[in-house]
Formats: C-alpha cells, sequence, structure tokens
C-alpha cells in the first residue's frame, strides 16, 4: 500500500520522552504537520455544510449537535462532520493524525469515533466552551486511551479562545464525570471538580496554523471567549483505539444510555452498537494495513 496524501512527515511522530510527557501530562502539541492549503479548503467546505438546508443533514433525531443559522449567533458545533460531508475526511482522516494517535496512545491501530468543527464568532464573552472531559460523554466505550486531535484553522491564542487543558487532570479520578460543555462560567472548574484546581495547572495550548494538539480522553479541558476581531474555527477530531467497544451504560432511572453514535452504526450479532463499523468510524491508521 503505498502513503496517502500527508501520511508521512519526518520527525513527526512522538519520541519516547514525548509519548510519557503525555502520559503524565495528558497533552501533546505537534510540530507543523497539516498543510495550510488543506487548512483553507477545508473551511469553505465546514462554511457550506454549515449553512446547508436540513435535507442535506443527517436528521435531529439522531441527538448530534449540528449548527444552522436558525440558531442564531454564538458557537457553531458541527458534529459527524466528515460522515456528513465526505469531503471533510482528507482532514479528519489524515493517517499522519492516525499514527500520532497510535503512539500516544500505545496502541496498533486508530479509528475515527465522530469529528466536530467548532466555530467561534469574535464576541463579548460568551463564545465559552465549558470544562469537560471527552469521557464523561462517552461512557457507553469501554476503552481507556482514547483522545481527541484539536486542529485549529488559524494561530490559535488566549486571545482568540484557543483550547485550555488542566495539566495532569486525565489522572484525577473526579474527571470521568465533568461535562459542563455548555457552563460559559470557567470560574467554576473547582467547584465543579470538587478538588482544588490552581491557575499554573491550567495550559493554554498556542499553536500555530498547520500544528495539532492532542489531549486524553480525561483530560479536563475548556476555552475561553474569543476576543479578536475574527472568528476562530477549529476540528476536533475524536478518535478511538482498535480495542474500543460498546458497553451497555444505564442512567440513574434505570434507562439505557444512547450515543448519537449508536444510532448511526450497524449492530453486532449479539445485537449491540458496533463501534468498528466502518462506514461509521473509519480507520485513520493500523500496523497492519498492509495485510
Amino acid at each position: 500500500m503505498s502513503p496517502g496524501p500527508y501520511e508521512t512527515v519526518d520527525g513527526a511522530l512522538p519520541s519516547d520522552d514525548e509519548v510519557e510527557a503525555y502520559r503524565q501530562r495528558g497533552w501533546h502539541v505537534t510540530g507543523d504537520i497539516v498543510p495550510i492549503e488543506l487548512l483553507d479548503r477545508m473551511r469553505a467546505v465546514i462554511d457550506e455544510h454549515q449553512h446547508r438546508p436540513p435535507d442535506r443533514r443527517l436528521s435531529d433525531e439522531i441527538g448530534h449537535a449540528d449548527w444552522s443559522p436558525a440558531d442564531g449567533d454564538g458557537v457553531r458545533n458541527s458534529e459527524f462532520l466528515s460522515l456528513q460531508e465526505p469531503r471533510a475526511r482528507e482532514l479528519s482522516l489524515m493517517p499522519l493524525i492516525g499514527a500520532i494517535a497510535a503512539r500516544l496512545a500505545g496502541t496498533t491501530s486508530i479509528r475515527l469515533f465522530d469529528d466536530q468543527a467548532v466555530f467561534k464568532p469574535p464576541d463579548d464573552g460568551t463564545s465559552v466552551v465549558g470544562w469537560h472531559t471527552d469521557h464523561s460523554y462517552w461512557s457507553t466505550c469501554t476503552s481507556t486511551r482514547m483522545l481527541t486531535a484539536w486542529i485549529p484553522f488559524e494561530d490559535s491564542s488566549v486571545e482568540n479562545g484557543t483550547i485550555m487543558v488542566v495539566d495532569g487532570s486525565h489522572l484525577w479520578p473526579e474527571s470521568e464525570h465533568i461535562r459542563q460543555f455548555n457552563e460559559p462560567d470557567l470560574t467554576r472548574l473547582s467547584e465543579h471538580m470538587g478538588r482544588p484546581v490552581s491557575e499554573s495547572s491550567i495550559i493554554p495550548l498556542e499553536l500555530r496554523k498547520g500544528q495539532v494538539s492532542f489531549h486524553h480522553m480525561r483530560s479536563v479541558h475548556a476555552s475561553a471567549a474569543n476576543r479578536t476581531a475574527a472568528p476562530r474555527l477549529a476540528d476536533a477530531v475524536h478518535l478511538q483505539d482498535g480495542k474500543n467497544a460498546y458497553r451497555p451504560v444505564f442512567d440513574t432511572a434505570g434507562n439505557p444510555i444512547v450515543l448519537p453514535h449508536d444510532r448511526l452504526c450497524r449492530r453486532t450479532p449479539d445485537g449491540r452498537p458496533d463501534y468498528a463499523d466502518p462506514a461509521v468510524f473509519p480507520s485513520l491508521w493500523s500496523t497492519t494495513r498492509d495485510a
């Protein structure tokens, strides 16, 4: 199998020291690995999707977020982007992103779990993504190695609301249930965690256009408002290792928790959602892909 576009970049894979730092800190930042021209093309693709009519989108009965102009101003969140817009797969399914994720997670294969474009307009302080962990929204997953690649479409800074990660929080047992994605008050982190969180442990990941950050599924993260004059766009690519599978989980009332993913994918022979369904969860990287 010949390498696909952007599959190999010299020195792009994390070193042993960088893998160990990821395991201790819960995040990693790459060098310049995404071509600028690809980001520029994908920006137009995302804008086109966010303005297309309902009959050209996934049904809202699936339960996912998918901003449209009728939703008004504020953060624009478009989930299952590459499933809805095949042109977006060129970015979200970059083999190099999968190879880096596999190295960090210590696994031999990486599949997509979902991807979402998050457009943050300039505003007076309301375009906030609150503190949360991705794992808290993935309770039906058996894996503890899942991670997210965060791909900014412009230089990402504190001023335009870059992603912030709480250093080492993926090792805290309290992180499992932090799900204040829609909570705009970022000062309440210690309250949500039930433990003091120092300002020095909150790390803003400032990236150049072309860099990518990765964070562990249990890393507590958020992003503040965009206080510049230009919008900020990022693609959050959620990734699962090859051993991840569905497990039944129930809420406090005894009802089964159902993810949007579960409504989209095929079933296993015993009737469970199949998180290896290639139509919904395609592969980015596998050490056995040539077999």
